[in-house]
């Protein structure tokens, strides 16, 4: 139940990757999309390294000419930096039979979250602590991208979940796009940081995670941490206790073209 790549073949890749890591670099049409197939070919090993592909896959929409030479900016030399790192520090092998779990299976300690962002703030939510986290939208973040914040406030989830001791954390939103995104490992380069920042969360802590869509209606009480609308979430969760969380900085996409 495992996939492995050997380290001859890994070296060639890492090597393959270096070279379009070079600040300055121009690469053409068919070089991009040669290493975009290696990477590809890859993550049959690496499943959880596909945000490295974003800002590639972005640079060359609409190109068609094979020859022509595309920038290699400051944003895809991170993403590559990036996946090169966790190839060079992983065994090499992809074990088939963790990627398929529920909340509900008796063999590890899940912890279950509900994570929800409105027009003014974050929520989350963990039932089982009898827990409630809650903070402003940050004033650094980007502007009228409800979406960003949605997935932020997932990320947000696992980063505070950590802190309780369990083997898996599965968190509930109501927000398709963002259940879609931690489920691809998919994201529009707007929202790739938050991605790469929880992959970096679970192979850090080695913890298994997934992210589970949920009707709005229930996910009150997250909405209403996120409104800061505190009363309302104690007559729903009477044993809550509330605090004020900051979102993890490194899922706020520091790095600039």
């Amino acid at each position: 139940m495992t996939v492995t790549m050997s380290q001859a073949k890994r070296s060639e890749l890492i090597q393959a990757c270096n070279s379009f890591t070079v600040r300055g670099a121009r690469k053409s049409l068919r070089e991009f999309q040669r290493l975009q197939g290696w990477v590809n070919w890859a993550l049959n090993v690496y499943p959880h390294l596909r945000p490295a592909l974003c800002q590639s896959y972005h640079k060359i929409l609409g190109k068609s000419r094979a020859n022509a030479q595309i920038r290699v900016n400051n944003t895809m030399r991170h993403e590559l930096l990036w996946f090169i790192r966790h190839v060079e520090n992983s065994d090499g092998i992809h074990m088939l039979e963790s990627v398929e779990w529920s909340p509900y299976d008796k063999i590890a300690t899940t912890l279950i979250a509900y994570a929800d962002a409105s027009a003014v703030g974050m929520g989350i939510w963990f039932p089982g602590e009898y827990a409630g986290f809650q903070c402003s939208l940050p004033t650094d973040g980007p502007k009228d991208l409800i979406f960003f914040y949605e997935a932020l406030a997932v990320y947000s989830a696992l980063y505070l979940g950590a802190g309780y001791g369990c083997d898996r954390i599965a968190v509930y939103s109501d927000n398709t796009n963002t259940v879609d995104m931690f489920s691809s490992f998919r994201a529009k380069p707007a929202y790739n940081s938050i991605l790469m920042s929880s992959v970096d969360f679970n192979i850090k802590n080695s913890i298994t995670t997934k992210v589970y869509y949920v009707p709005g209606k229930q996910n009150v009480v997250a909405d209403h941490l996120s409104r800061f609308q505190n009363a309302k979430a104690l007559q729903l969760a009477p044993k809550l206790q509330i605090c004020s969380f900051q979102p993890p900085q490194d899922a706020m996409g520091a790095v600039k073209k």
